[in-house]
């Protein structure tokens, strides 16, 4: 999946179960907070970034977990957008 600097992306989790999956993301084997920052999880299961940075590229993964098992999906996002060098320094 692909997405420009600065849009909102949304990394679709859907799940079902009964009892229903408790729903986790990782992002390059880092678990993600969902809650206060920048990402949240929808009830779906699924992760929406706001406003996506180049740092946001990389392999995310979405776990759902319930009595009966868990099922893991991977995802790769790649943000692009567009660089700027600054020429105007010099080091010494």
């Amino acid at each position: 999946m692909s997405a420009t600097v600065g849009s909102r992306v949304v990394l679709t989790c859907d799940v079902g179960g009964l009892p229903r999956p408790q729903v986790t993301w990782s992002k390059d084997g880092v678990q993600l907070t969902t809650s206060g920052s920048r990402y949240t999880k929808h009830r779906s299961g699924s992760l929406q970034l706001t406003a996506a940075t180049v740092n946001d590229s990389g392999l995310y993964e979405c776990v759902a977990s319930n009595d009966a098992g868990t099922a893991r999906r991977e995802t790769v996002l790649s943000i692009q957008g567009t660089y700027t060098v600054d020429t105007t320094h010099t080091l010494c």
